[in-house]
């Protein structure tokens, strides 16, 4: 019993050493021992400062401007691809394609005379549509109803 408890305490000083680092080293070299350098400690990560990516309008506006596009369904269909004789078809306009979202809000507030040089159905476009309830907000909501139909 006594050898048992002998060996136990061997094993548990041997451990102890070799975890508090004295185990020594097997190289012959008469170096000083080397010295660790002080645990790194740990810092609080800053939160990121620039906004993420734009993904898009949000569902929400989407159906704002599905329940708000109905004045413009009239002239451009119910499906945005044009009514022959009135409006153009919205989803593959090469115009829409061209400008901004804040070009277009401009050019649908103000519409199209039916002599514009730049009117290829000799149909006038009312100023909002025809509605004059439609306000900035409104038409954006309709821009990204019709560009989520693409």
């Amino acid at each position: 019993m006594k050898r048992l408890i002998l060996l136990a305490s061997l094993v548990v000083g041997v451990l102890f050493i070799v975890a508090c680092g004295g185990g020594g080293s097997d190289s012959d070299s008469d170096s000083a021992p080397a010295t660790s350098a002080p645990a790194p400690t740990a810092t609080a990560v800053p939160e990121p400062t620039t906004p993420p990516a734009d993904t898009g309008p949000d569902p929400a506006q989407i159906a704002a401007g599905r329940s708000k596009y109905g004045t413009c369904s009239a002239c451009h269909g119910l499906d945005a691809r044009g009514v022959t004789g009135l409006g153009k078809d919205l989803i593959e306009s090469e115009f829409m394609d061209g400008l901004s979202d804040t070009e277009l809000v401009e050019f649908i507030k103000v519409g199209r005379d039916p002599g514009d040089p730049a009117n290829t159905t000799g149909i006038g476009m009312p100023a909002k549509g025809g509605n004059p309830s439609l306000d900035d907000d409104d038409i954006l909501a309709i821009l990204a109803y019709i560009g989520s139909r693409e």
